[in-house]
């Protein structure tokens, strides 16, 4: 859903405008079409393409970046907003321009985007804890959120505590991430903060897909983020049964958290 570099996906990009609709919204969108992208796009008959959401500042198109398709969309809206409201058990939506009531549990918490090289929604958390109603411990935490990424990405430290919480999970040395039983019952939630206000996720979330024909070991959707970034990122298993909005109204934009009512 969010901005990202296609180069891993194509060798080589074409860009023309198109009008893009989603449900009633549409708008002219110049976009990138790859003619030589992986066999693994092809086979994911899921997927059509991405809808960039992220800031325009991170897209690579020459001589000068582009409106993002929430840019084009945002003189229609009442409000330059989008929220999503994904689910566990239940189909999810994003709401664009207004915040559906009907749907947030409880108060709204709000924090100022974090602003980096990297263009994405972003925040600063303040701590973090493991298991039920656990204690919190205070850290600065910077946070990429990503509707695109199917895991969690965040310090070693808490990832190597959570997963010794989950008896025979261990760090595998060749996937280079932690993998567990695939029967194991185990798996405590885990808990992190923003402004004060805990952001549950369920331990069940943190399930992945056996990386064995066997179906024996299973790879964790909680790993270390790598690759020498000052960052976490928090893709779905943070995401969902959450009513994030994501308000552009603000000079810096802001994030807000609040609990999904249940159906």
């Amino acid at each position: 859903m969010y901005t990202f570099n296609l180069a891993h996906l194509a060798s080589r990009i074409l860009t023309c405008y198109s009008l893009v609709k989603l449900g009633n919204l549409s708008t002219q969108q110049l976009f990138a079409a790859a003619t030589n992208v992986s066999q693994g796009w092809l086979n994911d008959v899921d997927e059509d393409g991405i809808i960039g959401l992220g800031f325009k500042g991170a897209n690579m198109i020459t001589p000068g970046p582009q409106n993002t398709f929430f840019d084009n969309l945002r003189p229609q809206l009442a409000q330059p907003i989008f929220n999503t409201a994904f689910r566990t058990k239940a189909p999810g939506c994003i709401d664009f321009g207004f915040i559906d009531a009907k749907k947030v549990d409880g108060p709204i918490t709000y924090v100022d985007v974090l602003h980096d090289d990297w263009y994405a929604w972003g925040y600063v958390g303040d701590g973090f804890g493991i298991g039920t109603n656990p204690n919190i411990t205070s850290r600065k935490l910077n946070t990429h959120l990503d509707t695109a990424t199917s895991l969690m990405f965040t310090q070693p430290d808490i990832v190597t505590d959570y997963w010794a919480r989950v008896p025979g999970a261990h760090f595998n040395d060749d996937q280079q991430a932690y993998i567990y039983p695939c029967n194991a019952k185990t798996f405590p939630d885990i808990t992190f903060t923003v402004n004060g206000a805990r952001q549950v996720v369920a331990g069940d979330a943190l399930r992945s897909s056996p990386i064995d024909d066997d179906g024996k070991w299973c790879f964790g959707n909680l790993q270390n983020i790598g690759g020498g970034v000052d960052f976490g990122l928090f893709g779905i298993p943070f995401i969902k049964d959450k009513y994030i909005i994501h308000d552009m109204s603000k000079p810096n934009s802001r994030l807000g958290f609040a609990k999904l009512k249940k159906h």
